[in-house]
C-alpha cells in the first residue's frame, strides 16, 4: 500500500526537491572558488578527505548555503500552489481562504503582516549571523580534488536520482499529458498564457536586477549603520 503524500511531509518533500537548486547553486559556486589549496594544507596535517570537508570546505561554504536557504524559506512561505494541493493549512492557504472564503480583508491583511514578519525576522537573524561569523571565504587554486572510481560512481548515481525524481520524470509526465490532450485542449488563449507569463516574468526580472544593483551599490559606497538599516 503506498502511503499519502497529501499532508505535510508530502508537500515538504515536494517543495524540497522544487527549491534545491538555490541551495545547490550558490553551494557549487562555494565550493568551486576555494580551490585546492586549504584542502591540500588539510590533508597535510592529517585530516581526512570527510574531515577536511566538515572542518575546511563546510565552515567556508556556509555563508553562501545560509544565503541560498534564505531563498528557499521565503518560497516555502510565499507558496500556495503546491501547499493547497496537498491539503496542508499554511500562512498562504490562511490569508486566501480569509480574504476570499470569509471575505475578511482585515484578517487577511493581518495574516499577510504576521508573515512579512516572520520573513523580515529569518533576514535579521541571517544578517546577524553572517556579521558574527564573517562571510569570507578563501580564495585558492582552481584545480580540482580527484576522487576515486567507486566515489566517482555513487555521486553520479545520487545525482542522476535527484535530478531524474526533481525534474525529468515530472517533465516527461507533464509532456505526455501535453501531447495526449493538445489537439482537444490547445487554442488562443495559451497563447495569452504564455505571453502573459513572458511579460511578467520579464518585468519582474529587470525590475528586480536593477532594484538589487542600486541598493547593493548604495550599500557598497556608504557603510555606515543609516545606510545599512
Amino acid at each position: 500500500m503506498i502511503p499519502s503524500v497529501r499532508n505535510v511531509w508530502g508537500a515538504g518533500l515536494i517543495l524540497s526537491l522544487a527549491f534545491y537548486p538555490y541551495v545547490y547553486l550558490l553551494a557549487r559556486q562555494a565550493f568551486l572558488s576555494q580551490g585546492r589549496r586549504a584542502i591540500e594544507a588539510g590533508q597535510m596535517l592529517g585530516l581526512s578527505r570527510s574531515r577536511v570537508l566538515f572542518r575546511l570546505a563546510l565552515p567556508q561554504a556556509l555563508p553562501w548555503i545560509i544565503g541560498g536557504l534564505l531563498l528557499a524559506t521565503m518560497e516555502t512561505l510565499a507558496d500556495f500552489g503546491a501547499v493547497s494541493v496537498f491539503n496542508v493549512d499554511t500562512f498562504t492557504t490562511a490569508i486566501y481562504k480569509a480574504w476570499f472564503g470569509f471575505f475578511s480583508l482585515t484578517t487577511a491583511a493581518q495574516l499577510a503582516a504576521l508573515l512579512i514578519g516572520v520573513v523580515f525576522i529569518v533576514v535579521l537573524f541571517e544578517q546577524y549571523w553572517q556579521t558574527r561569523r564573517g562571510n569570507a571565504v578563501t580564495q585558492g587554486s582552481n584545480r580540482r580534488l580527484e576522487a576515486s572510481t567507486p566515489a566517482k560512481l555513487t555521486m553520479t548515481l545520487l545525482c542522476t536520482l535527484v535530478f531524474s525524481i526533481a525534474f525529468l520524470i515530472p517533465f516527461l509526465q507533464l509532456f505526455y499529458w501535453t501531447a495526449t490532450n493538445f489537439r482537444q485542449d490547445f487554442d488562443a488563449r495559451y497563447i495569452d498564457f504564455v505571453t502573459n507569463s513572458l511579460m511578467i516574468a520579464s518585468m519582474t526580472t529587470l525590475l528586480i536586477a536593477l532594484l538589487a544593483i542600486i541598493v547593493a551599490w548604495i550599500k557598497r559606497q556608504y557603510s555606515d549603520k543609516t545606510t545599512k538599516l
